[in-house]
């Protein structure tokens, strides 16, 4: 059968503030169709149960599938692979999936990282009051970055995921901002998690469940992109 009602015990590796390893048991149950979730999920997660409906992105040019919320509204953006709206009138909060061409742009993921420290120091509008990113090596060498960024714009708090790799010819940039709210940072990052790991390049898992190892606490700077600390 195409939908299989699926019934399992999941660990999601979180990413957390200090540079150590936490994984967090999180029992979900819900349907798959084609490799994805679809439908009504539920999550029980340290007491709480939080319920996502989810849908999936489909690009058949790209090769390119993935969830993502059913209430999140897709917009129109050549710039991005897929970019939503979260809220209606709050232009802050959203989410967008980029992909760069490392030959086109003339970038790898240390010039990017380059950037966006640039970036982060310099935007006059948005104040980066913290970040925290990790490197993970997969089991095939490839290394991933994710982590949190808090900034401040007009006195409001907001808490951005992120996802970065440098993987088959182009840089990913994956982010989901929202509000910095106790009450809501846990599904958030249950969101952004399952959507990284329900991405899928030519109907491949682009990263599994069990291939990341141990994380490695990175900093940015603008000579070389990244640097690690000494005590790693």
């Amino acid at each position: 059968m195409d939908k299989i009602r699926k019934y399992f015990l999941i660990f999601l590796l979180l990413f957390p503030l200090a540079c150590e390893q936490n994984k967090q048991e999180i029992m979900q149950k819900g349907d798959f169709s084609k490799g994805l979730k679809v439908g009504k999920w539920e999550y029980h997660d340290d007491g709480n149960i939080y319920e996502i409906n989810w849908s999936n992105y489909e690009n058949d040019t790209l090769n390119i599938r993935f969830n993502y919320p059913t209430n999140w509204e897709a917009v129109n953006d050549d710039d991005c692979i897929f970019k939503a709206k979260l809220e209606k009138k709050q232009k802050h909060i959203f989410f967008v999936f980029l992909r760069h061409d490392k030959i086109q742009h003339n970038v790898n993921i240390n010039i990017y990282f380059k950037a966006l420290y640039e970036a982060l120091k310099n935007d006059t509008k948005e104040h980066t009051v913290s970040y925290n990113l990790q490197e993970r090596t997969l089991r095939d060498k490839r290394k991933v970055y994710q982590g949190k960024i808090t900034s401040i714009i007009d006195n409001k708090k907001y808490l951005s995921y992120v996802f970065y790799m440098d993987y088959g010819g182009f840089v990913y940039d994956i982010v989901y901002k929202t509000t910095d709210d106790n009450k809501t940072n846990s599904i958030n990052k249950i969101i952004f998690d399952d959507i990284i790991y329900s991405i899928l390049i030519k109907d491949e898992k682009l990263i599994l469940l069990d291939d990341v190892q141990d994380p490695l606490l990175i900093h940015l700077n603008d000579s070389t992109g990244i640097s690690y600390p000494s005590n790693n």
